[in-house]
């Protein structure tokens, strides 16, 4: 079976009443995931078996905790279709194995004609048939209510209130705390670039650094898909923290901008230095400026506001130019009032608004 039939069978299955082993069939029938056969979908042996967890019983019932997941039913009026893709890539994630740890325990409700259905936990009972380990810890309750009408709006209400309703979303920087800890790659990346910048968030670095806000801009341009050169990163922050002295955190799209404005500076002026004419490089020359320069115009900058304020240097901010428009500001604000020739400083403002797409009318 092609990949694509499978994802379209499986898609299918909404307001279906389905087997576990159903599922797993479908996705094993996949010719392309044959070759995976001795990693991702190999036999795994069971994690349960002779310990503590497997030999648990239920007293008053004398039933396992451990228990099938083979015949269990599956309800897709209220449960989420399953994305293929993303199934299998928990457990290339995981070197092909099945992950007990994570997989905790599948919660089920008995209906009155004694099927099983599951109501949270449809990917970790799939994922232990890929790997044939069919016997996991459950916990069921018979449902209370007669009609299978009623028994269905509990188990959609279960579901609702255990992954939707119910579910606290993790922030990013949450997210980033648990996978630093865990030693992720990505995850240490950013941690010893947020050292660098003489930064933490939630207390994880314990380096004294300065508290970040606006964490996940600040990711997607480290580490993500706007990526800046961290040495941008490090001057931006040096420049924040010694002209905002009595803050104690630094504004994400405000260190994001400024580095965004260094390293547009460092292109056009390399550009100029290679005989690049798409600039008017007599103006850039113009901001050819040292480090300390930018925190001196900074604190210029500061000293004639009532009120300065990180928000206030980025602001206006136009929609899904956020950065660019913290970049701009900072140009605008900062430095355009040290230059001296009125010509030079137009002509690098519609530069500036030209190579960050933004629109004119907004500043």
């Amino acid at each position: 079976m092609k990949f694509s039939e499978a994802e379209g069978k499986l898609k299918n299955l909404v307001n279906q009443e389905v087997t576990i082993e159903y599922i797993v069939n479908i996705i094993k029938s996949i010719d392309s995931l044959q070759v995976k056969t001795n990693t991702i979908f190999a036999p795994q042996p069971s994690p349960y078996q002779n310990t503590a967890l497997g030999r648990m019983i239920d007293p008053e019932t004398g039933e396992k905790l451990v228990k099938s997941v083979r015949d269990m039913r599956v309800d897709f009026s209220y449960q989420r279709f399953l994305k293929l893709r993303a199934l299998i890539k928990r457990l290339e994630d995981n070197n092909g194995n099945f992950s007990e740890t994570r997989a905790s325990c599948i919660n089920v409700r008995v209906r009155t004609n004694g099927e099983e259905f599951i109501w949270d936990g449809l990917r970790r009972a799939v994922l232990s048939g890929l790997k044939d380990i069919w016997e996991v810890p459950v916990i069921s309750f018979v449902h209370g209510v007669k009609t299978k009408a009623d028994q269905k709006a509990i188990e959609a209400k279960d579901f609702s209130a255990y992954n939707g309703k119910g579910s606290e979303s993790m922030r990013k920087e949450e997210v980033w705390k648990a996978d630093y800890l865990a030693k992720e790659d990505e995850a240490l990346e950013l941690g010893e670039i947020m050292k660098s910048c003489n930064l933490d968030i939630l207390g994880v670095l314990q380096n004294g650094g300065w508290s970040l806000g606006g964490f996940a801009i600040f990711q997607s341009t480290s580490v993500g898909s706007k990526k800046i050169k961290s040495e941008y990163l490090e001057q931006s922050s040096r420049i924040i923290q010694q002209s905002f002295t009595n803050d104690n955190s630094v504004k994400g799209y405000l260190i994001t901008g400024i580095a965004k404005y260094l390293e547009t500076v460092d292109k056009w002026l390399e550009a100029c230095h290679d005989g690049d004419d798409a600039y008017d490089c007599e103006s850039v020359m113009e901001l050819d400026l040292v480090e300390d320069a930018l925190v001196e115009y900074t604190k210029d900058w500061m000293e004639q506001k009532t009120n300065p304020t990180q928000a206030k240097l980025i602001s206006p901010s136009e929609s899904n130019h956020q950065v660019e428009s913290a970049a701009f500001n900072f140009y605008n604000k900062v430095v355009k009032p040290n230059l001296s020739d009125t010509v030079v400083k137009n002509t690098l403002k519609r530069q500036f608004i030209e190579e960050f797409g933004l629109d004119a009318d907004n500043f």
